[in-house]
């Protein structure tokens, strides 16, 4: 319906300006100019009278007022311009003289309202010079163009006003002479009809201004509204492009203007008002546009634009007006054809508003028309520009208004949708966080127990697999209580508000460095004073706070750095963490303290980051009575201030006589209780917090190794069997880094644990990756140290179980193996030499008589022990084979290690079974045991048949199905620092090489 209506509008708009445009309806009677002379002594001068008709014409010359002429007039139309008027084959006009007898019905001041006399003029009326505008004359030195609307009055004498006008036209232009209708009347009705134009000229330009701000106004708001930006660009050049036309406004402020000046404001903001217009058309429907063509056309419009507004001089404009007119025009009329396409693409795809900016393209396209036909065809078109100006801006101000009740309308939708999804939101949250929590507990409680082996060990492997996935659930049950707390949940959130000296913020600050250690980009600066007050608040809290607001600005940060500083005002310190990275823009610097926001950053990995932190840092601040706020700049950096109480005197007082102050001890002490007991080694820079954790762990049983620096904590690690290490992680000169990554090179995870003491308890991950196994924040909680302590314990005591098990396994494997093959040996001497078997059994019998059984039960024995073992099966296969068996021993009788028992023995085997005894004239076995660079090196070489390279790859990868191999590969897997290496070539024999650090 709207648009049917918008279509009717349109062509009422139409019609109605085509029937102004060919009345041209004047204001007043209209009496006729006959041969010069007007009779208007029955006129009754209530209202004004157009002189239009017959005036008297003087070409070439102007005739003086006061002398009577013997020339003979010719006559002229009034208004046209006289090249019209007369033969085209004459020569152009440059000067003539108008003459006019008006008879009046009584003696009065009179008046005439001028509008346009190309392109210099002056009035006479009764030899008397009235007024005019420029300087007529035929020498081009000393005429002046100037053209415009003005008034002059004159005295009638005898009821008559002889009216003479002077006009030069000596621009070379082919248009001079009265162009526009004159208007007659008494005095104050011209002048009434002067003030009422500029009146209406005044509204229409206010009328655009004061559009232009409005629309302004709202792209400033919004800043994302191009189109609006457009039109309010549109009606600023109008509104000033108007003040150059009719009553010519601009007088008002520069009555001096020079006329280039002028021509040039009236053709560049002509052509800018369109430009702007044709933008504010392509941004409303951008999807109905072609890009390419709306390029040209911007282009092409802009030229125009720059090139008439650089100042001309006239008579060169002049000189081509006719070319440039038709080009100016056709440039335009090529914006409005493509503007009125845009517009029915739009409309008849029923846009939004499409209707009604239907209907506002039509009056303006109207309203350029008759701009056009004023300037190609002097067509007098008044009064249509406010008609077409009021419908334009009523039919805009409907399309603003109907496109923001649409937007108010999708807002309040959206607004309603929003607390809907918020309400379902918390709903699901609290739902998903309960369902949640039990299987994560229960994760959590499972893969601990399974480490501590409660369910029998685990192997090495499988306790890695158990600790990852433990260690996981512990990262979903934090998050899950983050979820909870910004849903306004806090109750696993026990604050506790005491007295608080900043200089906790520099353990944090020190940790995030040592992160930072290897980037050469991001430096992290603490600039906080130590003359500051103590603060109310949580410690742990605090921490938190400085953890992530520093981790928020490393993760927007590439390069430069991070300044951490405080300032004491008024009963607060103000706390702010400063750095230069990409800055936030201002629309989102309060929404990004809200839950799960986050700006949208194509170059900036948010991998694991689901918009909490600053929720949860905001919510912990204002726990603790404190506001937090953020300033950025974008492409400068950000800036984090919050705030926190200060604490009085008598509080800070009342919290120090708590503390009970130790005295210093002398480190490293060593502390051993009951044989066994479990040794604790602890390794901290501040020997009061050192202390305290040595007496607490003595007190639960345990012996401690106490020590404040990495060297003597790694030579405490040397001299005693170590259970567990915990280490505070105090970045100052890495020290506790420094231990860590050592303890990490020698052993496995479980083998022996490690538990790190943080300032933030947030770095977890990068902890763990290190090698720790746990980490606690500091201050410790003694309930929760002493968990995490046996839980560790029992994860050391579980992975010794798993080796213990796994070393009997493959030596239960053996064990019968050795004896098989031991036994067929000796029936193969009964057959042939029954006095060798004897011999053999001698042998055997010795050796299970001392060695086998003891053997049998330990995991680990001497070095020296498996060799002898060696040994007695080497004398066994010596019997059997004869001479075609050597072998050469080279061994280090003073190396004293421990080795898997039954190791050497089966590879031995395999070198006599596989290698040697299949070759026709038997070979060398070869064993040598030396000690090098601190290293065992156990080497078993034979000169036997060899091992295929596939055959090789299969063993190396446990796939093999020869248990003499296999078996002992296994075992020194299993033993810490022990390496396995095999050589061989299909021929020449192998070699295999173990290495005991």
């Amino acid at each position: 319906m709207r648009q049917i209506a918008s279509i009717i509008i349109s062509i009422i708009v139409v019609i109605v300006t085509i029937i102004l445009l060919l009345l041209n309806l004047p204001n007043g009677n209209y009496h006729q100019v006959k041969d010069g002379t007007l009779n208007l002594s029955n006129w009754d001068g209530s209202s004004t009278v157009q002189l239009d008709g017959e005036w008297e014409f003087y070409r070439d010359v102007f005739v003086d007022p006061n002398e009577h002429t013997n020339l003979s007039p010719e006559f002229i139309s009034v208004p046209t311009n006289w090249d019209d008027e007369f033969n085209r084959s004459m020569s152009d006009i440059q000067v003539g003289t108008y003459r006019l007898l008006i008879v009046v019905p009584e003696d009065d001041e009179y008046a005439l309202r001028i509008d346009s006399i190309r392109h210099a003029s002056e009035i006479y009326i009764n030899g008397e010079l009235v007024g005019g505008l420029g300087v007529p004359s035929s020498s081009r030195d000393e005429y002046s163009y100037r053209e415009g609307k003005y008034i002059v009055r004159g005295h009638s004498v005898e009821k008559q006003l002889e009216i003479i006008v002077h006009v030069a036209n000596a621009s070379e232009n082919t248009n001079g002479g009265i162009v526009k209708p004159v208007l007659f009347g008494k005095s104050d009705q011209i002048s009434l009809v002067s003030d009422r134009s500029k009146f209406i000229d005044g509204v229409i330009v206010g009328g655009y201004i004061l559009l232009g701000i409005i629309f302004l106004f709202y792209f400033v708001l919004q800043k994302n509204t191009l189109n609006e930006l457009y039109f309010s660009l549109f009606c600023f050049v109008q509104g000033i492009y108007v003040s150059t036309q009719n009553e010519k406004l601009i007088y008002l402020l520069y009555p001096e203007i020079p006329m280039k000046w002028l021509l040039s404001i009236q053709l560049s903001f002509i052509s800018l008002a369109v430009l702007f217009f044709f933008l504010f058309i392509y941004e409303t429907f951008r999807n109905n546009t072609s890009n390419k063509l709306t390029k040209w056309i911007k282009w092409i419009l802009l030229f125009q634009a720059i090139y008439f507004g650089i100042p001309k001089s006239t008579s060169l404009l002049f000189r081509y007006l006719s070319f440039v007119q038709y080009v100016f025009v056709s440039v335009l009329a090529l914006a409005f054809i493509y503007i009125i396409v845009m517009i029915m693409k739009a409309f008849k795809q029923k846009v939004d508003g499409s209707d009604y900016l239907l209907v506002a393209t039509t009056c303006f396209t109207a309203y350029v028309t008759t701009l056009g036909l004023e300037l190609l065809f002097q067509i007098n078109t008044e009064q249509i520009p406010l008609f077409l100006f009021l419908m334009m801006t009523m039919t805009f101000s409907f399309f603003i208004g109907y496109r923001r009740k649409l937007s108010y309308e999708r807002i309040d939708n959206l607004s309603k949708e929003l607390l809907v999804l918020g309400n379902f939101r918390d709903h699901f949250l609290q739902k998903t966080t309960e369902e949640l929590k039990k299987p994560i507990h229960q994760i959590t409680e499972y893969t601990n127990a399974l480490m501590q082996g409660s369910k029998g060990p685990l192997k090495k492997e499988q306790y890695e697999l158990a600790y990852r996935m433990h260690y996981s659930s512990k990262r979903l049950s934090s998050l899950v209580e983050d979820l909870n707390f910004v849903r306004g949940e806090h109750d696993h959130l026990q604050l506790d508000i005491k007295p608080v000296q900043l200089a906790i913020i520099d353990e944090v600050i020190k940790e995030h460095s040592f992160i930072l250690r290897d980037s050469n980009t991001i430096k992290i600066e603490n600039q906080i004073p130590v003359d500051l007050p103590y603060v109310l608040a949580d410690e742990n809290g605090l921490r938190q706070i400085i953890y992530q607001i520093i981790q928020n600005a490393i993760a927007y940060t590439k390069e430069g750095k991070i300044t951490v500083s405080a300032s004491y005002d008024q009963e607060k310190v103000y706390v702010s963490v400063e750095d230069t990275g990409i800055g936030i823009e201002e629309q989102y610097q309060e929404q990004i303290f809200n839950t799960f926001f986050q700006v949208s950053r194509p170059n900036v990995d948010k991998k694991g980051n689901l918009g909490l932190g600053l929720t949860i840092t905001k919510k912990i601040i204002e726990l603790m009575n404190g506001q937090i706020w953020v300033q950025s700049v974008p492409g400068e950096g950000s800036c984090f201030t919050f705030t926190l109480p200060v604490s009085h005197e008598k509080e800070i007082a009342a919290s120090l006589d708590e503390t009970e102050f130790l005295e210093e001890n002398s480190y490293p002490i060593k502390h051993y209780q009951a044989s066994d007991s479990k040794v604790i080694l602890l390794l901290d820079q501040d020997y009061q917090h050192l202390d305290y954790m040595t007496k607490l762990l003595i007190e639960y049983g345990y012996s401690v190794l106490a020590c404040n620096s990495s060297s003597d904590a790694y030579d405490l690690l040397q001299e005693a069997a170590v259970d567990l290490a915990i280490i505070d992680v105090k970045a100052q000169d890495e020290i506790g880094f420094n231990l860590l990554k050592q303890i990490r090179e020698e052993y496995a995870l479980a083998e022996l644990p490690i538990l790190l003491l943080s300032a933030s308890g947030h770095n977890m991950p990068y902890y763990i990756q290190l090698g720790a196994n746990d980490v606690i924040t500091k201050p410790i909680d003694v309930k929760e140290f002493i968990s995490h302590i046996q839980s560790l314990l029992l994860i050391k005591e579980s992975f010794r179980d798993s080796i213990r098990n796994e070393l009997k396994y493959y030596s239960g494997q053996i064990a019968p193996h050795f004896l098989y093959n031991t036994l067929n040996t000796i029936i193969a001497l009964i057959y042939y030499d029954p006095e060798k078997s004897r011999e053999a059994l001698e042998h055997l019998s010795i050796y299970f008589r001392s060695k086998l059984d003891s053997q049998l039960h330990q995991e680990l024995i001497p070095l020296a022990n498996e060799i002898e073992f060696v040994q007695s099966y080497v004398e066994i296969e010596k019997l059997r084979y004869g001479d075609r068996l050597k072998v050469v021993y080279d061994i280090d009788e003073d190396i004293n290690v421990l080795i898997p028992t039954m190791t050497l023995q089966p590879l031995v085997e395999n070198a006599i079974q596989h290698g040697i005894a299949k070759m026709d004239n038997g070979g060398i076995l070869k064993m040598t045991v030396k000690k090098v660079a601190g290293t065992v090196l156990i080497t078993i070489e034979d000169n036997g048949t060899g091992i295929p390279e596939k055959k090789q790859e299969e063993l190396l990868k446990g796939n093999g199905s020869r248990l003499g191999f296999k078996n002992p590969f296994e075992k020194i897997r299993l033993i810490k620092n022990a390496t396995f290496e095999l050589i061989s070539r299909e021929g020449k024999g192998t070699k295999i090489i173990i290495e005991l650090k």
